[in-house]
């Protein structure tokens, strides 16, 4: 959340667009989230020795989370009780989780970048001359928009907001909703690769 709304606060300036009240409330909404964010890290890294209920709450989820998946009947149930013993107990610690923010920070950058990169090449194969800094603005606004718990993955939801957003830079219903189309088919195809090799070290573990 932090990435997304520091990419919509820097790319906002570089788009060529008119006053929008819509466009305006993400702003606000932006700077909100971010500095937020900014602020509850460093009280969290200044005084997280007084922050153990937060670390017990964290424990306490954990372990009924854990709890729940023992007693399900998952078809590997019985690897989930091996590695969710005590001893894999996760340590929640501010101190030594803040210095891997800045590490973090910069590698989901990176991220936006190469997915609005990724949409942008979308937009010009279906001749559309828009800047990079509006698939840039675009993503991280439908990564929260995302986030709501309106519909299943997103879908209606998705449709509507590219052919809005998009709309408000030029580009006709039928492009926008072909180009969430498009971003929808690979971001399954990622998410397929990403399940197929879980699976796999998953069966390979329980045959050792």
């Amino acid at each position: 959340m932090t990435v997304c709304s520091l990419i919509i606060i820097v790319s906002f300036p570089f788009l060529d667009i008119s006053s929008n009240d819509i466009i305006n409330r993400i702003m606000v909404f932006s700077y909100i989230i971010f500095f937020s964010l900014v602020v509850f890290v460093a009280i969290g890294g200044l005084f997280s020795k007084r922050f153990e209920f937060v670390s017990k709450i964290a424990r306490r989820v954990q372990k009924s989370l854990l709890e729940k998946l023992k007693n399900t009947r998952f078809k590997f149930s019985q690897y989930l009780k091996q590695e969710s013993g005590d001893e894999h107990e996760i340590k929640y610690n501010f101190r030594k989780f803040i210095p891997s923010i800045p590490v973090s920070l910069i590698l989901s950058i990176i991220i936006q970048l190469i997915a609005s990169y990724a949409i942008f090449i979308i937009i010009k194969s279906l001749n559309y001359d828009l800047p990079y800094y509006v698939p840039l603005f675009i993503s991280p606004v439908m990564t929260f928009i995302f986030l709501l718990p309106i519909s299943f993955g997103s879908l209606g939801i998705r449709e509507g907001s590219f052919i809005f957003f998009y709309g408000i830079f030029g580009m006709d219903q039928e492009a926008a909703l072909l180009l969430s189309f498009l971003t929808l088919s690979g971001a399954l195809l990622n998410v397929l690769i990403g399940a197929v090799v879980l699976q796999v070290s998953s069966v390979r573990k329980i045959i050792e």
